[in-house]
This record gives C-alpha cells, sequence and structure tokens, in this order.
C-alpha cells in the first residue's frame, strides 16, 4: 500500500496492489484512516490495482481517443 498526501489540494490517495486487495484486515484498517481525514476535510481516493493487461488498455484508449477526435 502506499499512501500519497497532497496537504495543498487536501487530497489522499491509497494505493493498493493485487497482493493487498484481497486483505480484509488490510480493508477494516482503511476505516479509522478515512475517519481521521475526513475529520480534517480530505478527500480520500482508494486505488486498486487492476488485473488486465496496462499497456494493451492503454494502446486501446489512445487508439479510441484519436479515431474519436478525427471523426
Amino acid at each position: 500500500m502506499k499512501i500519497i498526501t497532497n496537504t495543498q489540494d487536501k487530497i489522499v490517495e491509497i494505493w493498493i496492489t493485487n497482493k493487498e486487495k484481497h486483505n480484509l484486515k488490510l480493508k477494516q484498517a482503511l476505516s479509522p484512516l478515512f475517519a481521521e481525514y475526513k475529520k480534517q476535510k480530505y478527500t480520500v481516493a482508494v486505488f486498486y490495482s487492476g488485473e488486465s493487461n496496462l499497456l494493451a488498455n492503454t494502446t486501446d484508449l489512445l487508439l479510441k481517443n484519436k479515431f474519436l477526435k478525427s471523426a
């Protein structure tokens, strides 16, 4: 897990790996963290690692956006 805190914008990013995303204890440990940041008026975003091919998905997305712009 990686936590990135942006104090200027009051945003907290929590990055969860594939191994961690099925860990019930970790998920339960996040609740107090959410509550603490909520008191400080932060927005918390949790990102879970995907299981699909990042390169293929990114390529598809870029190609789709390129064709949408040229249409």
